[in-house]
């Protein structure tokens, strides 16, 4: 199933009818053979990061189409990346009396507000940490909270409709890698695959979730509504979590 717009029809756009570059003239400024140009566009190879940064300065485009085209073709945020957009965004989260999560595409979790803090478990050390959902989510400690694993089962299935991407990038390998080291990890995994909603407009942000939150006596299920919108650059998203009434 493709669930993306493929980055070779993305460069075509750029150059057929942004700048109005034939595939020859891009080659030859960037000394590139006139069939590897049009490879790409045709999603035959699979572009390298160094490529497409020639390739997106010689087309001019714009810091959010730069993202764009990044995000298309399965290529995570650098660190330099990560800790700019964490430092650019710290304000506008903590504007929220709401919790309030930045993250990637690839599901890292970069930044929370204070009362993301005041209210989730696994907040606290996320900034210094950058932590990947799919482990936060999977953590010992949440395992134990009576009805945990169903919640569970329904995040790892959001997780797969909201990530349109697969084991060809080299990020989603290294992330199931990690996670199959748990024996217990494969089975919601595979479920989970069935289990996800394809349907709904991929990253379209409301999503129903129920999420572990601290109470006095330690820590209990809560439902809310997640609310995710993209960032200028596609490839981080703010998540707002507001509570259900009750």
């Amino acid at each position: 199933m493709e669930r993306r717009t493929s980055v070779g029809g993305f460069i075509w756009h750029w150059r057929n009818s942004e700048v109005k570059l034939t595939q020859a003239q891009v080659c030859e400024i960037l000394g590139w053979d006139t069939f590897h140009l049009s490879d790409l566009e045709r999603d035959k190879v699979r572009p390298k990061k160094e490529e497409l940064e020639l390739l997106f300065g010689l087309l001019q485009l714009t810091h959010e189409a730069v993202g764009q085209g990044y995000f298309l073709a399965g290529i995570a945020p650098t660190e330099a990346e990560l800790s700019y957009w964490v430092n650019h965004t710290e304000t506008f989260l903590d504007a929220f009396d709401m919790p309030v999560m930045l993250r990637d595409f690839t599901g890292k979790l970069l930044n929370v507000n204070s009362a993301a803090n005041r209210t989730f478990p696994f907040a606290k050390n996320v900034r210094a940490q950058r932590p990947q959902w799919l482990e936060v989510l999977f953590d010992k400690s949440l395992r134990e909270i009576p009805g945990w694993d169903e919640q569970l089962q329904k995040h790892i299935a959001i997780f797969v409709a909201d990530t349109p991407f697969d084991a060809r990038e080299d990020w989603y390998r290294e992330l199931l890698k990690r996670m199959y080291k748990n024996p217990q990890f494969p089975p919601f995994w595979v479920q989970a695959n069935d289990d996800a909603e394809y349907d709904q407009p991929i990253l379209d942000g409301y999503r129903e979730v129920t999420m572990p939150t601290i109470i006095e006596e330690g820590v209990e299920l809560t439902d809310f509504t997640r609310l995710s919108r993209p960032a200028s650059d596609i490839r981080f998203r703010i998540d707002v979590f507001v509570p259900k009434a009750a």
